[in-house]
């Protein structure tokens, strides 16, 4: 049996937010105008909502993640897949955290199950692994029918206790052989709770103020901003 080790990627290996580098991308281009304005108006108020603690914030990431997706409707594969190249070229491998990616690399040398597991569109999690040498890659599903993006979302946003479901699915179908008392998580959202419980050795990574609250109280590893 190895080790595992389960890395979430917006505010943990990657500092910035696709979702944010998504918007920029469309606002320089003035494109999807409508929808930004729309999706703004109508999500910004929940995510007050789940600030103060009247709504479910791992609901509410959810939501916010497979409403967005509509971002790409009426696109083809590999159109949305050349907008996520300029997005992950132009704002996020700047935002890579050196230490994380060293971390990654450890890992690696340890031979170590290495999976990148995030709330973000898998297709962009393919084109970063490609890059950084990760095979294991567990991200929100976009939909395609007839060769076009419908603007919905396979099954559900890989957020909260999903990433653990969906890591379970990729052990069983690799028939991997993970020992999870020495495997590892990265993480730095209060939604990735249930995959920091899930292993023997959770470290918070420049974590929001729930999970810096818990992993103070329960002694978990946390590491700072660089």
């Amino acid at each position: 049996m190895t080790a595992l080790a389960a890395f979430d990627l917006d505010g943990t290996l990657v500092k910035g937010h696709v979702w944010r580098g998504l918007i920029k991308y469309h606002r320089e281009r003035k494109m999807k105008r409508l929808f930004l304005r729309l999706f703004i108006l109508t999500h910004y108020p929940l995510w007050f909502l789940a600030k103060l603690g009247l709504w479910d914030e791992v609901q509410f990431r959810v939501k916010w993640m497979e409403d967005f997706a509509g971002i790409f409707k009426g696109l083809r594969r590999e159109e949305m897949r050349d907008i996520l190249s300029v997005v992950l070229e132009n704002e996020l491998e700047q935002e890579i955290r050196a230490d994380l990616l060293d971390t990654l690399k450890e890992h690696q040398a340890k031979n170590h199950i290495v999976v990148l597991v995030s709330g973000t569109f898998e297709d962009l999690l393919h084109l970063l692994g490609e890059k950084i040498g990760v095979e294991h890659l567990l991200g929100t599903k976009v939909e395609f029918r007839e060769g076009r993006c419908t603007g919905r979302v396979i099954g559900s946003a890989c957020m909260g206790s999903e990433k653990v479901r969906r890591i379970r699915e990729l052990i069983k179908e690799k028939g991997l052989e993970v020992d999870l008392s020495s495997s590892f998580a990265y993480a730095d959202s209060i939604s990735d709770l249930p995959l920091l419980e899930w292993v023997g050795n959770p470290v918070a990574v420049e974590p929001e103020e729930k999970l810096q609250a818990i992993a103070q109280e329960r002694g978990w590893q946390i590491i700072e901003g660089e």
